[in-house]
């Protein structure tokens, strides 16, 4: 269950920050994302 959770609310948040059309900063946020569905799932 939470990885099924985890992908949706990465398939959102990607679709939305893949308009900002700077790799480095999608990619930080991505990543700031991920720690933080790591934090929850704990």
């Amino acid at each position: 269950m939470d990885q099924a959770r985890r992908l949706v609310v990465r398939g959102f948040f990607a679709e939305v920050i893949s308009q900002i059309h700077d790799e480095n900063i999608e990619e930080r946020l991505m990543t700031r994302i991920d720690n933080e569905l790591d934090k929850a799932g704990q």
